[in-house]
Protein backbone atom coordinates (compact mmCIF):
# COMPACT_ATOMS: atom_id res chain seq x y z
CA UNK A 1 0.00 0.00 0.00
CA UNK A 2 2.85 2.39 0.84
CA UNK A 3 4.28 1.89 -2.64
CA UNK A 4 0.95 2.78 -4.20
CA UNK A 5 0.68 5.96 -2.15
CA UNK A 6 4.23 6.94 -3.11
CA UNK A 7 3.50 6.36 -6.82
CA UNK A 8 0.27 8.36 -6.55
CA UNK A 9 2.11 11.18 -4.82
CA UNK A 10 4.81 11.28 -7.49
CA UNK A 11 2.13 11.31 -10.20
CA UNK A 12 0.36 14.21 -8.50
CA UNK A 13 3.60 16.19 -8.20
CA UNK A 14 4.28 15.55 -11.92
CA UNK A 15 0.76 16.62 -12.83
CA UNK A 16 0.95 19.85 -10.84
CA UNK A 17 4.38 20.68 -12.27
CA UNK A 18 3.35 19.90 -15.84
CA UNK A 19 0.12 21.80 -15.49
CA UNK A 20 1.87 24.83 -14.05
CA UNK A 21 4.26 24.87 -16.99
CA UNK A 22 1.44 24.39 -19.48
CA UNK A 23 -0.48 27.37 -18.12
CA UNK A 24 2.45 29.53 -19.21
CA UNK A 25 2.48 28.02 -22.72
CA UNK A 26 0.02 29.16 -25.42
CA UNK A 27 0.35 25.76 -27.12
CA UNK A 28 -1.51 23.82 -24.42
CA UNK A 29 -5.01 23.78 -22.97
CA UNK A 30 -5.99 22.10 -19.69
CA UNK A 31 -9.33 20.60 -18.69
CA UNK A 32 -10.35 18.87 -15.48
CA UNK A 33 -13.25 16.38 -15.56
CA UNK A 34 -14.21 13.05 -13.97
CA UNK A 35 -11.26 13.27 -11.57
CA UNK A 36 -8.86 13.44 -14.51
CA UNK A 37 -6.71 16.20 -15.98
CA UNK A 38 -6.59 16.47 -19.79
CA UNK A 39 -3.77 18.35 -21.50
CA UNK A 40 -4.30 19.22 -25.17
CA UNK A 41 -1.43 20.23 -27.43
CA UNK A 42 -3.17 22.72 -29.72
CA UNK A 43 -0.45 22.43 -32.34
CA UNK A 44 -0.04 18.66 -32.69
CA UNK A 45 -3.47 17.58 -31.43
CA UNK A 46 -1.90 15.28 -28.86
CA UNK A 47 -3.85 14.64 -25.65
CA UNK A 48 -2.30 13.48 -22.35
CA UNK A 49 -4.64 12.22 -19.63
CA UNK A 50 -3.48 12.28 -16.00
CA UNK A 51 -5.38 10.14 -13.49
CA UNK A 52 -4.78 7.99 -10.41
CA UNK A 53 -4.44 4.93 -12.65
CA UNK A 54 -1.59 6.49 -14.59
CA UNK A 55 -0.79 8.64 -17.61
CA UNK A 56 -2.07 7.96 -21.13
CA UNK A 57 -1.10 9.67 -24.36
CA UNK A 58 -3.34 9.92 -27.47
CA UNK A 59 -2.43 11.42 -30.84
CA UNK A 60 -4.68 13.39 -33.20
CA UNK A 61 -5.71 10.20 -35.04
CA UNK A 62 -7.35 8.96 -31.85
CA UNK A 63 -9.40 12.16 -31.63
CA UNK A 64 -10.50 11.93 -35.26
CA UNK A 65 -11.46 8.29 -34.85
CA UNK A 66 -13.43 9.08 -31.69
CA UNK A 67 -15.42 11.78 -33.49
CA UNK A 68 -15.96 9.44 -36.43
CA UNK A 69 -17.31 6.70 -34.16
CA UNK A 70 -19.66 9.12 -32.42
CA UNK A 71 -20.97 10.60 -35.68
CA UNK A 72 -21.57 7.08 -37.03
CA UNK A 73 -24.09 6.30 -34.30
CA UNK A 74 -26.99 8.15 -35.90
CA UNK A 75 -25.94 7.43 -39.49
CA UNK A 76 -28.13 4.92 -41.31
CA UNK A 77 -26.11 1.89 -42.38
CA UNK A 78 -27.40 -0.43 -45.12
CA UNK A 79 -26.19 -3.90 -46.06
CA UNK A 80 -27.36 -5.34 -49.39
CA UNK A 81 -27.96 -9.06 -49.35
CA UNK A 82 -29.81 -11.75 -51.30
CA UNK A 83 -32.70 -13.81 -50.00
CA UNK A 84 -31.65 -17.39 -49.05
CA UNK A 85 -32.17 -20.18 -51.60
CA UNK A 86 -32.91 -17.68 -54.42
CA UNK A 87 -29.49 -17.73 -56.16
CA UNK A 88 -29.46 -13.97 -56.08
CA UNK A 89 -32.76 -13.52 -57.96
CA UNK A 90 -34.52 -12.22 -54.82
CA UNK A 91 -33.02 -9.17 -53.17
CA UNK A 92 -32.77 -8.45 -49.46
CA UNK A 93 -31.65 -5.39 -47.53
CA UNK A 94 -30.87 -4.63 -43.88
CA UNK A 95 -30.81 -1.00 -42.70
CA UNK A 96 -30.02 0.03 -39.15
CA UNK A 97 -28.77 2.79 -36.85
CA UNK A 98 -28.36 3.44 -33.11
CA UNK A 99 -30.59 5.63 -30.93
CA UNK A 100 -31.17 5.81 -27.16
CA UNK A 101 -29.57 2.46 -26.27
CA UNK A 102 -31.36 0.65 -29.11
CA UNK A 103 -30.55 -0.54 -32.61
CA UNK A 104 -33.38 0.49 -34.94
CA UNK A 105 -33.52 -1.96 -37.84
CA UNK A 106 -35.47 -2.51 -41.05
CA UNK A 107 -35.20 -5.84 -42.87
CA UNK A 108 -36.87 -6.12 -46.28
CA UNK A 109 -36.82 -8.46 -49.26
CA UNK A 110 -38.64 -9.06 -52.55
CA UNK A 111 -40.07 -9.08 -55.10
CA UNK A 112 -43.49 -10.04 -53.81
CA UNK A 113 -45.49 -13.05 -55.02
CA UNK A 114 -48.77 -14.50 -53.75
CA UNK A 115 -47.32 -18.00 -53.86
CA UNK A 116 -44.44 -17.06 -51.60
CA UNK A 117 -46.76 -15.17 -49.27
CA UNK A 118 -48.66 -18.41 -48.59
CA UNK A 119 -45.42 -20.21 -47.79
CA UNK A 120 -44.26 -17.42 -45.46
CA UNK A 121 -47.30 -17.98 -43.26
CA UNK A 122 -45.50 -21.06 -41.93
CA UNK A 123 -44.56 -20.08 -38.37
CA UNK A 124 -41.57 -22.46 -38.37
CA UNK A 125 -39.50 -20.39 -40.81
CA UNK A 126 -37.29 -17.56 -39.58
CA UNK A 127 -34.27 -15.37 -40.28
CA UNK A 128 -31.79 -14.28 -37.62
CA UNK A 129 -30.12 -10.88 -37.84
CA UNK A 130 -26.60 -10.97 -36.43
CA UNK A 131 -24.59 -7.82 -35.79
CA UNK A 132 -20.92 -8.89 -35.82
CA UNK A 133 -17.65 -7.43 -34.56
CA UNK A 134 -14.44 -7.28 -36.61
CA UNK A 135 -13.62 -10.89 -35.73
CA UNK A 136 -17.03 -12.20 -36.82
CA UNK A 137 -18.43 -12.77 -33.33
CA UNK A 138 -22.06 -11.74 -32.65
CA UNK A 139 -22.50 -8.57 -30.61
CA UNK A 140 -26.31 -8.53 -30.81
CA UNK A 141 -28.77 -10.94 -32.46
CA UNK A 142 -32.48 -10.80 -33.31
CA UNK A 143 -34.71 -13.60 -34.57
CA UNK A 144 -37.46 -12.69 -37.05
CA UNK A 145 -40.41 -14.94 -37.80
CA UNK A 146 -41.16 -14.63 -41.53
CA UNK A 147 -44.88 -14.83 -40.82
CA UNK A 148 -44.61 -11.47 -38.99
CA UNK A 149 -43.44 -9.49 -42.01
CA UNK A 150 -45.56 -6.70 -43.47
CA UNK A 151 -46.40 -6.44 -47.17
CA UNK A 152 -45.40 -3.06 -48.62
CA UNK A 153 -47.92 -1.65 -51.12
CA UNK A 154 -47.05 0.66 -54.04
CA UNK A 155 -49.06 3.66 -55.25
CA UNK A 156 -51.28 1.37 -57.31
CA UNK A 157 -52.22 -0.77 -54.33
CA UNK A 158 -50.03 -3.67 -55.47
CA UNK A 159 -47.79 -5.54 -52.98
CA UNK A 160 -44.16 -5.15 -54.03
CA UNK A 161 -42.03 -6.56 -51.18
CA UNK A 162 -41.99 -7.57 -47.50
CA UNK A 163 -40.59 -5.63 -44.57
CA UNK A 164 -40.00 -5.92 -40.83
CA UNK A 165 -39.10 -3.03 -38.53
CA UNK A 166 -38.10 -3.23 -34.89
CA UNK A 167 -35.54 -2.34 -32.27
CA UNK A 168 -32.97 -4.27 -30.24
CA UNK A 169 -31.53 -3.20 -26.89
CA UNK A 170 -27.85 -2.32 -27.37
CA UNK A 171 -25.43 -0.06 -25.49
CA UNK A 172 -23.42 2.58 -27.32
CA UNK A 173 -20.15 0.79 -26.58
CA UNK A 174 -21.47 -2.48 -28.02
CA UNK A 175 -22.82 -0.73 -31.13
CA UNK A 176 -19.41 0.79 -31.83
CA UNK A 177 -18.02 -2.76 -32.00
CA UNK A 178 -20.28 -3.68 -34.94
CA UNK A 179 -18.53 -3.83 -38.31
CA UNK A 180 -20.77 -6.15 -40.35
CA UNK A 181 -24.00 -8.17 -40.33
CA UNK A 182 -25.12 -11.67 -41.18
CA UNK A 183 -28.57 -13.23 -41.71
CA UNK A 184 -28.54 -16.99 -41.07
CA UNK A 185 -31.89 -18.63 -41.75
CA UNK A 186 -34.05 -21.61 -40.85
CA UNK A 187 -36.59 -22.57 -43.52
CA UNK A 188 -39.08 -25.41 -43.67
CA UNK A 189 -38.85 -27.77 -46.63
CA UNK A 190 -42.07 -26.29 -48.03
CA UNK A 191 -40.68 -22.74 -47.98
CA UNK A 192 -37.37 -23.79 -49.57
CA UNK A 193 -39.21 -25.50 -52.42
CA UNK A 194 -41.47 -22.49 -52.93
CA UNK A 195 -38.52 -20.09 -53.02
CA UNK A 196 -36.75 -22.27 -55.59
CA UNK A 197 -39.91 -22.41 -57.70
CA UNK A 198 -40.29 -18.63 -57.57
CA UNK A 199 -36.61 -18.27 -58.40
CA UNK A 200 -37.03 -20.20 -61.66
CA UNK A 201 -39.82 -17.86 -62.71
CA UNK A 202 -37.80 -14.79 -61.70
CA UNK A 203 -34.79 -16.03 -63.62
CA UNK A 204 -36.84 -16.06 -66.84
CA UNK A 205 -38.12 -12.55 -66.13
CA UNK A 206 -34.60 -11.24 -65.48
CA UNK A 207 -33.27 -12.83 -68.67
CA UNK A 208 -36.07 -11.19 -70.68
CA UNK A 209 -35.42 -7.83 -69.00
CA UNK A 210 -31.74 -8.03 -69.95
CA UNK A 211 -32.72 -8.61 -73.59
CA UNK A 212 -35.12 -5.66 -73.47
CA UNK A 213 -32.43 -3.42 -72.01
CA UNK A 214 -30.01 -4.51 -74.71
CA UNK A 215 -32.58 -3.62 -77.37
CA UNK A 216 -33.17 -0.17 -75.84
CA UNK A 217 -29.45 0.65 -75.91
CA UNK A 218 -28.93 -0.66 -79.46
CA UNK A 219 -31.89 1.37 -80.71
CA UNK A 220 -30.54 4.55 -79.11
CA UNK A 221 -33.58 5.04 -76.88
CA UNK A 222 -31.28 4.60 -73.88
CA UNK A 223 -27.87 6.20 -74.25
CA UNK A 224 -25.11 3.62 -73.90
CA UNK A 225 -23.22 0.95 -75.78
CA UNK A 226 -23.11 -2.82 -76.22
CA UNK A 227 -19.94 -4.88 -76.14
CA UNK A 228 -20.44 -8.61 -76.58
CA UNK A 229 -22.90 -9.50 -73.80
CA UNK A 230 -21.96 -6.47 -71.70
CA UNK A 231 -24.12 -3.34 -71.52
CA UNK A 232 -22.89 0.14 -70.64
CA UNK A 233 -24.68 3.35 -69.69
CA UNK A 234 -23.37 6.70 -70.94
CA UNK A 235 -22.34 8.99 -68.06
CA UNK A 236 -22.45 12.80 -67.88
CA UNK A 237 -18.69 13.08 -68.41
CA UNK A 238 -18.83 11.01 -71.59
CA UNK A 239 -17.51 7.82 -70.00
CA UNK A 240 -19.39 4.52 -69.90
CA UNK A 241 -20.48 2.69 -66.77
CA UNK A 242 -20.95 -1.07 -66.96
CA UNK A 243 -24.42 -2.25 -65.94
CA UNK A 244 -24.50 -5.14 -63.49
CA UNK A 245 -26.80 -7.85 -64.94
CA UNK A 246 -27.50 -9.08 -61.39
CA UNK A 247 -28.78 -5.69 -60.24
CA UNK A 248 -32.26 -6.73 -61.29
CA UNK A 249 -34.11 -3.79 -59.73
CA UNK A 250 -31.84 -1.30 -61.52
CA UNK A 251 -32.21 -3.11 -64.85
CA UNK A 252 -35.99 -2.99 -64.49
CA UNK A 253 -35.82 0.73 -63.64
CA UNK A 254 -33.78 1.45 -66.78
CA UNK A 255 -36.29 -0.43 -68.95
CA UNK A 256 -39.27 1.44 -67.54
CA UNK A 257 -37.66 4.90 -67.53
CA UNK A 258 -35.21 5.32 -70.45
CA UNK A 259 -36.15 8.95 -71.13
CA UNK A 260 -35.89 9.86 -67.44
CA UNK A 261 -32.50 8.16 -67.18
CA UNK A 262 -31.22 10.07 -70.21
CA UNK A 263 -32.48 13.29 -68.65
CA UNK A 264 -30.89 12.56 -65.27
CA UNK A 265 -27.61 11.82 -66.99
CA UNK A 266 -27.85 15.24 -68.66
CA UNK A 267 -27.69 13.70 -72.12
CA UNK A 268 -31.30 13.95 -73.21
CA UNK A 269 -30.42 16.14 -76.18
CA UNK A 270 -27.31 14.24 -77.29
CA UNK A 271 -27.64 12.17 -80.43
CA UNK A 272 -26.77 8.50 -79.88
CA UNK A 273 -23.27 7.56 -80.90
CA UNK A 274 -22.61 4.40 -82.86
CA UNK A 275 -23.00 1.44 -80.52
CA UNK A 276 -20.06 -0.91 -80.23
CA UNK A 277 -21.05 -4.56 -80.52
CA UNK A 278 -18.12 -6.93 -80.87
CA UNK A 279 -20.39 -9.97 -80.91
CA UNK A 280 -20.84 -9.56 -84.66
CA UNK A 281 -24.65 -9.66 -84.73
CA UNK A 282 -27.07 -6.90 -85.61
CA UNK A 283 -29.13 -7.02 -82.45
CA UNK A 284 -31.55 -9.74 -83.54
CA UNK A 285 -30.89 -11.57 -80.26
CA UNK A 286 -32.46 -8.74 -78.33
CA UNK A 287 -36.14 -8.83 -77.53
CA UNK A 288 -38.20 -6.20 -79.25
Amino acid sequence: MKKLHIIAAIACIFMVTACDQDRKSPNFQLLTANKKVYRLNTQSGEIIVFSRSGIKKYDDNYIAQAFQRESGLSKLRTDKKTFPESNGHMWARLSYKWRNDNILYRYSFGPYSDELQKALNDFSSSITIEFLDKDGFPVVTQNISLSSLTRIIDENGKPTFWQKEGKISCSKDDYLLITSTSTPWSFTKSLRETVKKCTKALKKVHEENWKKLRALIKSGKLMGKVENDNLYLLEKDGSYKKIDPKDYAYVEFLIKNPELVNLLQGIGNIKPSKNIDQSGDDGNRAAE
